[in-house]
């Protein structure tokens, strides 16, 4: 459970800001937070590093399936890749899952996000 915040700082750049509580399959919960920066594409949109604005987290290509909105795109961390799904149900709700492989990471994670 947790909050995310998009600030729009210019028509080419948003500013995600993310923060909450992870639950894990045995129950313990762990504080989370994270920032990106999000610029529109022509074809759908990019995620930068916050900490580093000029390194590309992912470049997410959006295709229209009975009119959901949904992209995909792969990032890898060294030895670590990160497969992600990112899909707009409405204009009122999305989700967000990342499925985290390599040596040092192993993990699935699901983030569905509701408009207040």
């Amino acid at each position: 459970m947790g909050t995310a915040l998009i600030t729009k700082k210019s028509e080419l750049k948003f500013d995600y800001q993310e923060q909450g509580v992870i639950t894990l399959n045995n129950g313990k919960q762990l504080q989370s937070s994270r920032k990106y920066i999000y610029k529109p594409s022509s074809s759908g949109f990019d995620i930068y590093f916050y900490e580093n604005p000029d390194k590309l987290f992912q470049n997410i290509v959006l295709k229209d399936k009975n009119g959901m909105l949904y992209g995909e795109a792969t990032h890898f961390c060294v030895k670590d890749i990160y497969a992600s799904s990112y899909k707009f149900i409405t204009n009122q709700q999305f989700e967000i899952n990342h499925v985290v492989r390599g040596p040092k990471k192993s993990y699935t994670s699901k983030a569905v996000y509701l408009k207040k």
